[in-house]
């Protein structure tokens, strides 16, 4: 485990991993949920409060975009992956860098 101040340490997820656990946690939960799994799979055990800052704002604005394709989809899963399967095998998505 490491702890992320001042260095440059990249935080990455896939999106279709990012959009599995979006899926599995209730919307109230989510960005707490995401921020621990995240930092779990990164083996980062804890953040300054700029770098904590950051990390869930942008975590928050992934949410967004894919609550954004979520709705275009109509909330179903089947025709989201169908009509967003090339943006889900995109670029990670980069947490913090």
């Amino acid at each position: 485990m490491m702890e992320i101040c001042n260095e440059m340490t990249e935080i990455a997820i896939s999106r279709s991993e990012f959009f599995y656990v979006w899926r599995s946690f209730p919307k109230h939960k989510q960005l707490n949920e995401l921020y621990t799994y995240i930092l779990k799979k990164s083996c980062v055990q804890l953040l300054c409060e700029e770098s904590e800052k950051s990390v869930r704002v942008n975590i928050s604005n992934v949410c967004k975009r894919i609550n954004d394709r979520w709705e275009k989809s109509g909330r179903k899963e089947e025709d989201f992956r169908r009509k967003f399967e090339v943006w889900l095998q995109a670029e990670d998505f980069i947490i913090f860098n």
